[in-house]
This record gives structure tokens, sequence and C-alpha cells, in this order.
């Protein structure tokens, strides 16, 4: 049950409007429920105690669990571009490496990746094969995005190469998983940590490499 448009361009009718905000508290509900509990736990009907929408309603909109996810997956999958792209619009290419990768991960654990509600999500993903390939596919193409910046930074590695360095440095970025018990001063130092280790994996990646080096790859 979706509304229809009255023709009036760029107008939403009453109707609309409320299918767009009943549709906007469902997801947020949902968040709030990953950001508890784990996939295990989670329900329509916690749901919709969660959003104060009709359990009838969030059907209309969403048939199981995994209509849901799939949103919230789409929702991370932008906001991890939107954080690279403003990042680097952000930082002058002169600064360097050196204050743009821990900036990048900085902004990234701010936005709650790695903490509660993105681990739970990825439990989610986890959880069902179609949902896993969609959380997969993701991956690679912001691993694509870092590959195209490291070959506009001026690498001369290969394709192959540079996924490699991408995915073992999205790899190392889980070491930034989150934990309420940690105090400020070692937060700090554990991201301090991973942007070394990504930081030399990206200075290595921009040396340039001679015929040589590549012949034994």
């Amino acid at each position: 049950m979706h509304p229809v448009a009255d023709g009036s361009a760029g107008r939403r009718t009453p109707t609309q409007d409320r299918a767009i905000a009943s549709r906007a508290a469902i997801v947020k509900g949902a968040k709030r429920l990953l950001n508890e509990d784990s996939i295990a736990d989670f329900s329509m009907r916690k749901l919709a105690q969660a959003s104060g929408v009709g359990l009838g309603t969030i059907y209309d909109y969403f048939p199981s669990w995994t209509d849901i996810v799939r949103v919230l997956l789409d929702q991370r999958f932008e906001l991890r571009r939107e954080i690279l792209t403003s990042t680097l619009d952000d930082i002058p290419r002169e600064k360097g490496l050196v204050v743009f990768v821990p900036a990048y991960l900085e902004r990234l654990s701010q936005k709650g990746f790695w903490q509660t509600y993105d681990i739970h999500l990825r439990g989610a993903a986890d959880a069902d094969p179609a949902l896993k390939e969609k959380f997969d596919s993701q991956e690679r193409q912001i691993a694509q995005s870092y590959i195209e910046q490291m070959k506009r930074a001026g690498s001369n590695w290969a394709d192959a190469q540079l996924l490699q360095m991408a995915t073992v440095n999205m790899s190392v970025s889980q070491m930034l998983i989150g934990n309420t018990d940690r105090q400020p001063e070692e937060q700090n130092l554990q991201l301090m940590m991973v942007a070394n280790m990504i930081l030399a994996n990206l200075k290595m990646a921009l040396r340039p490499r001679n015929a040589k080096e590549q012949s034994h790859r």
C-alpha cells in the first residue's frame, strides 16, 4: 500500500507525507533496536514498539526484516562514501596521508562505524545469503573507491595489488570496533595505532616500483 502522486509537480499529498514519516520512523526504530540487540533478538513486534508505527503498517512497507536491513545497508554504504568524499574535499592534498588517514578514521568512528549498531547490522547481513552478498558487494565498491584514489595519488601498482592492499586496510580498520568501557585515552591510542598501520600500507603503495619488482608479483 504505497501512496500515489496527485499529479501536482513537486508537491506531495498528506497521505504521501504520512507515508514518508512512517517509513522514516520504522527505519529509525530498527536502528534503535540494532543499537541494543543483535538480529537474533529482533522482531517486528519490537520494531512496532520502538518506532511507534503499527505492525500492519510496518508490513506494508517492509514485508520482512531482510527488507529493512537492505535499507540500513544502503544507508551505511552511502554514509561511508560521503565520509570518504567529504574528507578528501576538506583536507588539502598537500597535507598528505599523515593528516588524511587519522581524520578519515575518526570521522568513520564518530558516525558509528565499528561500534555496536554497525556490528549488529553486519551480523544481520551475515545471517542471510542475499544480504551477505549485498554487503560484500558494497565493500568491494568501497575498496574500488580506495583504488581510484590511490591511482590518482600516483600509485603505479596494478589494480589487483591495490585491491589486496585496500582489503588489508579495511580489515585493519576493524580493530576500531567500539567498546563502551574504553576510556578516551585508550580510544585515541587505538585510533593512532590503526592509522599508523594503514598509513604504512598506503605509503608503500605510493612508492614507485620498478619493472623487476613488478615481475616478482
